[in-house]
């Protein structure tokens, strides 16, 4: 469709077009040697750019299945209303990617290390360190807010006129 903004013509013109364009490069960069290039480039692209899609489907898993936290995925945030780093997340993409790149026979040496399917590694270990990580957090900021509601509490004494009082408003 892109072509076809550029220069008005039928569809399946501009598909042969971009079909034969991309064989002519294909068969081209395998007879110069770049082959091992884009081997590279196609492992870590499959390393990296996912990695980030399953910590967040697992977040949403976890927030929806397991935690029972009331979210709605629906909605962007604003950047003011999000933390600055959620840790959790930072610590599973590092240690995926980490996985994907060593394990992808990318790096010179290591080879040894290349075993199963490249992709899936890195994923397994997103989500293997994102789930605990994830929920130490979450219980971490329930008993913090436990904590400071009870300490709004002990500040506060109740009594029956303030009670009473609290409900009327």
């Amino acid at each position: 469709a892109t072509i076809q903004n550029l220069r008005p013509m039928r569809h399946r013109f501009a598909v042969t077009i971009l079909a034969v364009i991309g064989a002519v490069v294909a068969a081209l960069l395998a007879n110069v040697g770049v082959a091992k290039s884009l081997v590279s480039v196609a492992s870590l692209t499959c390393v990296i750019m996912p990695t980030p899609t399953v910590i967040m489907l697992t977040e949403w898993f976890l927030a929806t299945r397991v935690l029972n936290v009331p979210t709605h995925f629906s909605r962007i945030v604003p950047f003011n209303q999000l933390p600055f780093v959620r840790w959790p997340a930072l610590c599973a993409l590092i240690a995926g990617c980490t996985v994907g790149v060593i394990t992808s026979n990318v790096i010179p040496g290591t080879t040894a290390l290349h075993v199963g399917i490249c992709p899936l590694q890195p994923w397994l270990v997103a989500f293997l360190v994102y789930v605990p990580l994830r929920i130490i957090e979450y219980k971490r900021s329930v008993e913090l807010e436990r904590f400071r509601l009870e300490r709004e509490l002990v500040a506060e004494p109740i009594t029956a006129a303030s009670h009473d009082a609290h409900l009327h408003q």
